[in-house]
């Protein structure tokens, strides 16, 4: 009887050893991993949320727009090169009919399209995260299935034209402005020049050398808090201007207020052809007073 049990007991820790073997090989086998043979060079992302956003690689560099209108921000691309260079499915969730509860109807999808040279490297709709971190549920291009891969494809692909658009307006050596002029519809004509020695002075007496250096270093770099549409036109007459004259020439900044938004404003800028939004923080920079140059 004794040995029968033994039997028994032994019997049953083989079965248990190969049904978790079994376990692990099932949960191994389900876990597919998805490589792309290629290096995309370009981009098409279409949602009915941020329309259709087209980014190509030229000579090393990303550009935005069907015709490469627009530099792109290198880094922001790399994240979608990096994400669609290879990426594991964990399992189907549905063999269709689900589009809805999973973000893949089509108000909620993005659809990606990756190609190199010309040549489609891969096409898949992205619908909504996952529960867990670091998870979304994608369809492959003519394909039913809805998957579940271990990547925040939701979070990579669901971008604007303004998150991969290069923001840059102009960016000058502050040592390369000799003169300067602030003036608003407030408080009038603030003027400033270099003298012999390279100071600063301004036409108010309480305006420091220091105070201007200042100012002028914090303008000689302008970043764009979105960009406005290429026709974009003002309606009404600029609250403030800025201008200073440079090794290379004059250079003309305006600021608009936007109607019903005190906190965002619309720049124009003699060194770039498209309107932009700005922060209020940088607006500030053009509604100055002589006393705010006093350091």
């Amino acid at each position: 009887m004794k040995a029968r049990k033994i039997v028994l007991l032994s019997l049953i820790a083989v079965l248990l050893c190969v049904y978790i073997l079994q376990l692990v090989s099932t949960s191994t086998g389900s876990v597919k991993q998805i490589v792309i043979s290629g290096e995309p060079d370009k981009f098409i992302l279409e949602s009915k949320q941020n329309g259709t956003i087209i980014l190509t690689k030229k000579d090393d560099a990303w550009y935005l727009g069907e015709d490469q209108h627009y530099d792109a921000l290198t880094s922001e691309v790399n994240i979608l090169v990096d994400a669609i260079s290879g990426w594991s499915v964990l399992q189907t969730v549905s063999k269709g009919g689900d589009e809805v509860r999973y973000g893949l109807d089509d108000d909620a999808k993005i659809s990606v399209s990756a190609y190199q040279n010309g040549e489609l490297l891969t096409q898949f709709d992205v619908g909504k995260d996952g529960s867990a971190t670091r998870q979304s549920y994608i369809r492959m291009a003519g394909e039913s299935d809805i998957l579940l891969i271990s990547d925040s494809f939701n979070n990579v692909f669901n971008v604007t034209q303004d998150d991969v658009r290069v923001r840059t307006v102009y960016s000058i050596n502050d040592e390369d402005i000799t003169d300067a002029a602030l003036v608003t519809m407030d408080a009038g004509a603030v003027l400033m020049s270099r003298d012999e020695n390279g100071d600063w002075i301004g036409s108010y007496e309480q305006m420091t050398p220091e105070g201007i250096a200042s100012w002028i270093s914090s303008i000689s770099m302008l970043n764009a808090a979105g960009w406005l549409p290429d026709d974009w036109q003002p309606a009404v007459e600029p609250i403030a201007l800025v201008t200073f004259k440079t090794t290379d020439g004059i250079v003309t900044n305006n600021l608009y207020p936007v109607e019903g938004d005190e906190d965002k404003y619309i720049g124009t800028s003699s060194l770039c052809p498209y309107a932009f939004y700005m922060s209020a923080y940088t607006a500030g920079k053009f509604l100055l007073t002589a006393d705010d140059f006093a350091q």
